[in-house]
C-alpha cells in the first residue's frame, strides 16, 4: 500500500523591508550581520528549502544544514543539495530535527504560509528598491511569541526587529 507521508512541521524564515521588499537582483538589499547570525543559529542542523533563484544566489550549499532546492526544471542539478520538483515532495524527505525552514523565494513563502506552524520574520526598518516582495500575511491567524529589536549601528545599515510568530 502506498501511504502518503505527512508534511513535516514547517517554519518560514524571511526578512522583509517596510515596503515589502525581500530581494533585489537575486540578493538581499541590505547588510545585517547579526540578522545573518540569527538565520544561521535558527537553521543549523535543520533542513532548509529554497527555490532555484535563491539557490542560484548562494555561492555554495549552506553548511551544517540539508539544502533542498524546489524547481520545476526536471534536469536541474544542485551539487550539495537535494532537488525536488513539487512542494508536496518535502513530505518524502527523511525526517531531520523539525522544523523544516522555508527560506525563499517569495513563491515558496506564499505556498508555505497556509500550512506553516512558525513564521520567523525580520522587519527591516527601511524601504529599499527591490524586485521581490513578501507575500501578504494575515496576522490575525498568528500569535507573536518573541520580538527583539536591533538598532542601526556601524555594522548594520538599518535597524530591524526580529519577530517569531506561531500559528494561532
Amino acid at each position: 500500500m502506498n501511504e502518503k507521508k505527512k508534511m513535516p512541521p514547517l517554519a518560514i524564515l524571511v526578512a522583509a523591508a517596510e515596503n515589502g521588499v525581500i530581494g533585489k537582483d537575486g540578493r538581499l538589499p541590505w547588510h545585517l550581520p547579526d540578522e545573518l547570525k540569527l538565520f544561521k543559529s535558527l537553521t543549523m542542523g535543520h533542513t532548509i528549502v529554497m527555490g532555484r533563484k535563491t539557490w542560484d544566489s548562494l555561492e555554495k550549499p549552506l553548511p551544517g544544514r540539508r539544502n533542498v532546492v524546489l524547481t520545476r526544471q526536471k534536469d536541474f542539478e544542485a551539487p550539495g543539495a537535494v532537488v525536488l520538483h513539487a512542494f508536496e515532495d518535502i513530505a518524502q524527505l527523511e525526517k531531520d530535527e523539525p522544523p523544516v525552514f522555508v527560506i525563499g523565494g517569495a513563491a515558496l513563502v506564499e505556498e508555505a504560509l497556509p500550512i506553516a506552524e512558525h513564521l520567523h520574520l525580520t522587519r527591516v526598518h527601511a524601504s529599499p528598491e527591490g524586485d521581490t516582495f513578501m507575500p501578504e500575511v494575515d496576522f490575525e491567524k498568528w500569535q507573536l511569541v518573541e520580538e527583539k529589536h536591533h538598532e542601526r549601528d556601524d555594522r548594520h545599515q538599518h535597524a530591524y526587529t526580529y519577530q517569531h510568530w506561531r500559528r494561532a
